[in-house]
């Protein structure tokens, strides 16, 4: 198999919402290195002046460093002239093999029949429901292959552009055979995260011909697309894997195939970073404003809400290390600096009833706790009071905001906003695949202690 030939953002769409409402298109090289663009919380807006010395400027100067790429990678493989890709499949007395580099019609056709219909999990059950997924799949016990794509050098491209790390610290494993015939499809979703170590998700398409079919990335309000079928031959008829490769977190969908047949494989790409080289954010700019006494002049806390979504076992407080592309950043300017830096999952009053009577419906307000409340048992919206108590967690404040009558509260400076006030209701959304009971993604805020107690 030859290295990648078409390593390119060229054939995403960014879409963005404007102040009128309508989508304004970001080019690529503002999706890549421009802070303030991509980030959906309006973390940073371009059109403000603030001087550099003012609080607000520091604020500015710290949330600008911190750089969100795009969170796919996208290319082509190209297929050498004489190069097979088998894959057996069938019962010992009644095998097949199928060769995916130029597959026929009438295999194509074999390999359809020999699917089962795809499943997929929602509400920690696997679900077959063909109005919402609609798609044959095999499973790997009932077929093998000699294809390995980390001998073409996907895997150091996703390192280097999803982990922006060169270091050999993630590992794939081949997962699912799915197949998409005429009139299939599947709705937004979000890949099954197995286990605390799940990273994303490589899906290669191969040379079947098919119209339809796009792939379909949506990420913060931006959206991102791949029409593999207009890739998989190059422009002399030669053919191609198209691979796209991105984080698990990040919803999907695959849109109905109009004609022939969508034949993917996808493997599971797992990560264990524990001495990842990472771009920093300014140091500077973070030090500058932590010395700055005009920052919570009482004490509290400095946050960074995170962008990204994450696999967590119920009730497992995940690490720092493992985090995506400027989340990382974050924790490692605070490394840089000896300054300790906390993660919590939040909870606020606009998605617990409990909470929303507890802290007067107000938005402002949040609980923070070091543990994820365990819903495997269904959605305990209302549960989540039972856990509020200075041994579990803490509440907070926006920083200004009037103090709460029942409740201590902490003032809390969000230099990237929190946006998803929490995602316990992720548990019970649609799952790529089948269901996994273990793991759910969480969503987490990062948090410095200010301290400002005067000697």
């Amino acid at each position: 198999m030859s290295t990648p030939d078409d390593h390119s953002y060229s054939t995403h769409r960014s879409k963005r919402t404007d102040d009128t409402g309508s989508a304004a298109p970001v080019s690529d090289d503002d999706t890549r290195f421009r802070s303030d663009i991509l980030m959906d919380d309006g973390a940073s807006d371009p059109g403000s002046v603030h001087s550099s010395d003012s609080l607000q400027g520091k604020i500015d100067m710290l949330r600008s460093s911190i750089v969100y790429r795009i969170p796919y990678v996208h290319g082509t493989l190209p297929i050498g002239p004489n190069e097979e890709i088998k894959l057996f499949y069938g019962e010992q007395d009644n095998a097949h093999c199928i060769d995916l580099a130029r597959p026929t019609e009438e295999r194509l056709n074999r390999l359809e029949e020999a699917c089962q219909p795809a499943t997929f999990g929602r509400d920690q059950k696997d679900v077959l429901d063909e109005t919402y997924r609609k798609a044959g799949k095999m499973d790997l016990s009932h077929f093998s292959t000699h294809f390995d794509p980390s001998h073409a050098g996907i895997l150091k491209l996703v390192q280097d552009e999803l982990l922006q790390n060169g270091h050999d610290k993630l590992t794939m494993e081949l997962y699912k055979l799915n197949l998409y015939g005429k009139g299939s499809f599947f709705k937004p979703h979000k890949d099954t995260p197995r286990g605390d170590k799940s990273f994303g998700t490589l899906v290669m398409v191969f040379p079947a011909p098919h119209e339809g079919g796009r792939f379909v990335l949506t990420k913060a309000g931006d959206e991102w697309s791949v029409d593999a079928a207009s890739e998989i031959f190059d422009s002399d008829g030669a053919p191609r894997i198209v691979y796209i490769a991105f984080y698990g977190d990040v919803m999907h969908e695959v849109c109905e195939v109009t004609s022939g047949h969508r034949v993917t494989l996808t493997w599971n790409i797992y990560t264990d970073c524990e001495d990842e080289t990472l771009p920093l954010p300014r140091e500077d700019a973070l030090a500058a404003l932590l010395a700055d006494e005009r920052l919570l002049p009482e004490g509290g806390y400095l946050a960074f809400g995170l962008r990204y979504d994450y696999p967590l076992s119920d009730l497992t407080y995940m690490s720092n290390h493992g985090l995506k592309g400027g989340d990382a950043m974050i924790v490692r300017a605070c490394e840089a600096l000896g300054v300790q830096v906390s993660k919590y999952v939040l909870y606020g009053a606009d998605s617990h009833d409990d909470l929303e009577r507890m802290f007067a419906a107000r938005k402002d307000v949040y609980f923070m706790s070091s543990k994820r409340i365990d819903t495997s048992s269904g959605p305990a919206w209302n549960d989540v009071s039972e856990h509020l108590d200075y041994h579990s967690g803490i509440v907070i404040r926006d920083a200004g905001s009037e103090p709460l009558a029942d409740h201590h509260s902490v003032e809390t400076v969000w230099v990237t906003p929190y946006t998803y006030r929490n995602r316990v209701k992720d548990t019970f959304m649609a799952y790529g695949n089948e269901a996994c009971t273990d793991t759910v993604y969480g969503n987490f805020a990062l948090f410095i202690k200010v301290d400002r107690k005067k000697s």
